[in-house]
């Protein structure tokens, strides 16, 4: 009879990305909706609704989500710990960007949605691609 015994000792990193992460949400995240709003693109890649006429009066423009500029300026991150970062914005427009993009603003020609807030599968690959670079960075830095 042949004893066999398998013992694995393999240790596993265990990595604080949270720089990282407020990385991406610095450089691709938060970039990605404030040029969706720019270029008047939904986060779905649809286009954001036009203003009624009577908004594009009072504004002087059809920039949707564009008045004052204080919407696309309220991105920000807030780090959670480790691991954990949250993209979201200033409490001074959080509301309003609630209600444009969940509620939606019944106008004359129907309900709109300015849907300008989330994450996207370019964005999201993005983020996966510059989380693997660092982490093998990590590993072979590690490993030296």
């Amino acid at each position: 009879m042949i004893k066999v015994s398998t013992k694995f000792n393999m240790a596993i990193p265990n990595f604080d990305m949270t720089t990282e992460l407020e990385t991406i949400a610095e450089r691709i995240f938060i970039p990605s909706m404030q040029a969706g709003i720019d270029i008047r693109a939904a986060i779905d890649g649809t286009q954001l609704p036009h203003n009624e006429e009577a908004t594009i009066k009072r504004k002087g423009h059809d920039r949707p989500l564009i008045e004052t500029g204080n919407l696309r300026s309220a991105f920000l991150k807030i780090p959670l710990g480790k691991n954990k970062v949250k993209v979201t914005l200033a409490s001074v427009r959080k509301n309003i960007g609630e209600y444009l993009q969940f509620d939606g603003v019944r106008t004359k020609s129907g309900m709109k949605y300015y849907r300008f807030f989330g994450i996207n599968p370019t964005m999201e690959q993005s983020a996966i691609n510059f989380l693997k670079s660092k982490i093998k960075e990590r590993i072979h830095g590690r490993a030296k």
